[in-house]
């Protein structure tokens, strides 16, 4: 009876790890999230979240040929820019934290920030404000995966 108590107690361990592993790998992935928000009588508000893990799993789901049409849609100067675009952003994610664009014009504010591991867009007016989030890793798997046309 003890030996199923120990080899209970170590599956229940084992589990734990499991599970504390892919907790951690899902914060660490981080998450996409949109909230947009209209002003005014009548205004809608949309607000998502998605973990970049599933993102990066649809990534991998997802056919070659859809890579392949975007990359194909490119024009020759930015097929020519493209390793150093993928290059900035993967060195974006190892970048300290700081501001990249603010626009600040009447009631109207543009702010893009690179936080964490994330690009964050922040759009505010007198009608709307927009929050976008996205976790670079997201971003330069997606660049990578694009095929460029030779």
């Amino acid at each position: 009876m003890r030996r199923f108590w120990i080899a209970l107690t170590i599956a229940f361990a084992c589990m734990a790890m499991i599970f504390a592993g892919l907790a951690w790998s899902l914060y660490r992935a981080g998450t996409l999230s949109v909230h947009v928000r209209e002003d005014g009588p009548g205004g809608d508000s949309i607000h998502f979240t998605i973990p970049a893990a599933v993102l990066n799993a649809g990534l991998i789901l997802m056919p070659k040929a859809a890579f392949a049409a975007i990359g194909d849609e490119m024009d020759e100067e930015l097929c020519q820019l493209w390793p150093m675009i993928t290059a900035a952003c993967d060195e974006l994610e190892r970048c300290p934290d700081f501001e990249m664009v603010r626009v600040e014009d009447g009631d109207d504010f543009v702010l893009v920030t690179k936080r964490g591991s994330s690009l964050r867009v922040i759009v505010e007016s007198d009608c709307e404000s927009v929050r976008v989030t996205v976790p670079l890793g997201t971003v330069s798997s997606f660049l990578r995966r694009i095929e460029r046309p030779t």
